[in-house]
């Protein structure tokens, strides 16, 4: 029992130990496709790399508004709206072709809260949030084909 427990626990330890040998032991299995199997058709979701860029905001709109002006430079503005946007489109609730919903809104509020809590309060994030949100409406258009959350153009 004690030299098979030593070479379990190494195996635990360090599971890439002897990995070699054991592949190169391994039959290969070929695993094939049924004929006729297709991919089904998704509807392309892509995010155009030419954003709108929309300044809701300035230091006239409040005390909050021109604490988080005053806090985050023009590109870290910038760089935090497109992490915010992106939180947005991934968890942008979608139906997919076998009828499983995936994706919540209320888990894309969630991520974008832990993010502004993460910056911090005082920098009062969620205007920044709004205006990520905002742009997102807008570029998806009325008929859904932009590179918003509305849809797959």
């Amino acid at each position: 029992a004690g030299a098979g427990a030593a070479a379990y626990s190494q195996v635990l330890v360090q599971p890439w130990r002897d990995l070699r040998q054991e592949l190169e032991d391994q039959e290969a299995t070929a695993h094939t496709l049924p004929e006729g199997w297709a991919l089904p058709a998704f509807p392309a979701r892509r995010r155009n790399p030419a954003r709108l860029a929309l300044r809701l905001f300035d230091e006239g709109a409040g005390e909050h508004a021109a604490a988080m002006l005053a806090a985050l430079p023009a590109h870290d503005r910038t760089i935090l709206k497109s992490y915010l946007q992106d939180i947005a489109v991934t968890f942008h609730p979608t139906i997919q072709a076998d009828g499983r919903r995936i994706g919540r809104i209320k888990t894309a509020a969630d991520q974008m809260l832990a993010c502004a809590k993460i910056i911090g309060r005082d920098v009062h994030m969620e205007y920044l949030i709004v205006e990520a949100v905002f742009e997102l409406l807008l570029a998806a258009g009325e008929g859904g084909g932009g590179a918003g959350l509305g849809g797959g153009g």
